[in-house]
């Protein structure tokens, strides 16, 4: 299920991000980090000022394209990112017994 799952929770932030107008790049990656900031927070800033992330892609995409791009280009450690949503819900499923769904008819 999670590889399943894992693209699609991939889709679904690549177009939440394109909605803000977010785009490629990696400037905020390529600045250099003044002496005695703190590289990783310094990086955080600079990526969300710029709105560039170096995972997402420009430009209207179908749901095939986005699932392709996620299994051949993105890093491993990047996917495991987008495993973490589903196995949060497991850990709630086995916390609270399981899923009730009930349905209200009119």
């Amino acid at each position: 299920m999670i590889e399943r799952i894992a693209p699609l929770e991939y889709e679904r932030w690549l177009r939440e991000h394109q909605a803000m107008g977010w785009r490629n790049g990696d400037l905020y990656e390529r600045i250099p980090v003044p002496h005695g900031a703190d590289e990783k927070s310094y990086r955080a800033a600079l990526r969300e000022q710029t709105r560039c992330h170096k995972l997402l892609i420009d430009g209207e995409l179908t749901k095939e394209q986005i699932i392709s791009h996620y299994q051949e280009h993105l890093p491993e450690y990047e996917k495991q990112m987008n495993y973490q949503p589903f196995n949060r819900m497991l850990k709630l499923m086995r916390k609270f017994d399981g899923v009730r769904i009930y349905q209200y008819y009119t």
